[in-house]
């Protein structure tokens, strides 16, 4: 949308360019005041035209040619992780492939790593699911199976995965079918 722009509030959040404006107004007077101050001149007031002159010179820094539905994860600066390994979370990023290695997989939340979504869940490493582990142990499957299903639940928060896979959950009524794509979805 041309009239949006992304602005850091601890997330990337889309907003009204009017709203944008607003909000930069205070931080350009800032910028022009802490000049002055260098410069031993008096402070004055910033017409409104410096803050409109502004804001297209950040947009066109920053511009997407993509709708933002449309524009992937990426880190805005260099950074050794790639940008389809991560998974954001709400308190920061995963990296899915170190975590499977065994490696330091998790960054603080950080304004480098461009993303209009991510899951709600709170990442914790020390967390255990003992209520999912003794679900899936009560439907008498094999190690096998519940690692399956696992995985085709991490296949399914991970939208980056190269992979183009289908689920199909089958067998018996209250077998615990509509439970498992509760928890997935």
């Amino acid at each position: 949308v041309e009239d949006d722009v992304y602005r850091w509030e601890g997330r990337w959040v889309l907003e009204t360019l009017t709203t944008a404006r607003t909000k930069l107004r205070p931080f350009v007077q800032a910028q022009f005041d802490e000049r002055a101050r260098h410069a031993n001149e008096p402070s004055k007031p910033q017409s409104e035209d410096k803050v409109k002159n502004t804001l297209p010179c950040l947009q066109s820094l920053t511009h997407f040619d993509k709708p933002p539905e449309k524009i992937q994860p990426f880190f805005l600066v260099e950074h050794e992780w790639h940008d389809n390994d991560v998974l954001p979370v709400a308190n920061g990023l995963v990296n899915l492939h170190k975590y499977v290695a065994g490696e330091p997989h998790f960054l603080e939340t950080t304004s480098d790593y461009f993303t209009t979504d991510h899951s709600t869940v709170v990442y914790d490493p020390k967390a255990s699911c003992p209520e999912w582990n003794r679900f899936l142990g009560s439907l008498d499957r094999s190690p096998e199976w519940m690692q399956t299903i696992n995985e085709m639940i991490g296949y399914s928060l991970w939208t980056a995965w190269h992979m183009q896979v289908f689920f199909n959950l089958f067998g018996q009524t209250a077998g615990g079918k509509g439970v498992i794509v509760g928890v997935a979805t």
